[in-house]
């Protein structure tokens, strides 16, 4: 597929908060999109050697994000850890660098509560900086909501699972789906970020 023999540096890719469509087929193809800034993918003869890549941006611009998420393109379509089950869902292949660094990325996220928390005991004579801190903290927390909405929603439109319900049986469906993508979260983990969700879906009724 004329993957590129340059190391990518995977870990500053996985931690941007979109891609591109572009970026997200080079990734996808092994290939580093700073390298190609005037690779064009929408001319009808692909360049030689990138021909898998218009092929995974065919694959992306296909994607039915209110089917398969219950989201609209506008609010996941640019997301890097959706647009990476949306296509392994799709039967695509990830380079294994950037799968452990989007791991790397869904892990940190699960520490982000601990870490908001110690950054709140700052002292008062750290008034000025603590602003800074808190200002960065509310930011988080944003963030964190949008992640608890976004799990919320691939669970009600790819695996039929019901905010209102009591129950949640569906913790065990969306780790084996995980884990066919080599991405490793136990039920009890799942079970928490799902009822999390569920909670701050009922809050906002």
């Amino acid at each position: 597929m004329g993957r590129t023999t340059t190391k990518i540096d995977y870990s500053y890719w996985a931690r941007l908060d979109k891609w591109t469509v572009k970026e997200a087929a080079l990734l996808f193809d092994g290939k580093d999109p700073s390298l190609y800034p005037e690779l064009r993918l929408t001319m009808s003869k692909p360049p030689e050697g990138f021909e898998s890549t218009v092929n995974i941006s065919r694959a992306i611009s296909r994607i039915d994000w209110n089917e398969r998420f219950g989201r609209s393109k506008y609010e996941i379509g640019s997301h890097p850890v959706y647009l990476t089950v949306a296509l392994m869902k799709s039967g695509w292949d990830i380079p294994e660098g950037l799968k452990a660094e989007l791991q790397k990325r869904i892990d940190q996220d699960a520490l982000e509560p601990a870490t908001q928390n110690a950054d709140s005991e700052d002292s008062s004579a750290e008034r000025e900086a603590n602003t800074e801190t808190q200002s960065n903290i509310s930011a988080a927390t944003k963030e964190r909501v949008t992640m608890l909405k976004l799990i919320l929603g691939l669970a009600a439109g790819g695996y039929g699972l019901q905010p209102e319900a009591t129950r949640n049986p569906h913790a065990k469906a969306m780790r084996e789906d995980l884990e066919k993508i080599g991405w490793g979260l136990d039920d009890g983990t799942i079970k928490k970020y799902l009822d999390e969700a569920r909670s701050l879906w009922k809050q906002a009724k």
